[in-house]
């Protein structure tokens, strides 16, 4: 997808109603991960929203042989 493509995407807080917005960012914490970091594994059970504030991150599955998939990759803007 073009980065055009994606900008209705990248500021889409910014339709919530205000009070909302502001509980949300009210509870956000931001941290920084090194270029690498495992984020989280499929066995960890979801507990939070990330938001890409700048850089991005790869989605990939491991198999027992060692090899892995590149299954998506999620730029600033993208939450999961």
């Amino acid at each position: 997808m073009a980065r055009n493509d994606r900008e209705p995407f990248t500021n889409w807080m910014a339709l919530l109603p205000t009070s909302l917005r502001e509980d949300m960012l009210a509870c956000a914490r931001p941290r920084r991960f090194p270029a690498g970091a495992l984020v989280y594994s499929s066995a960890d059970v979801p507990d939070s929203l990330h938001l890409i504030q700048s850089g991005s991150a790869y989605w990939t599955i491991s198999y027992k042989t060692g090899e892995s998939l590149l299954l998506r990759i999620s730029r600033e803007g993208d939450m999961f």
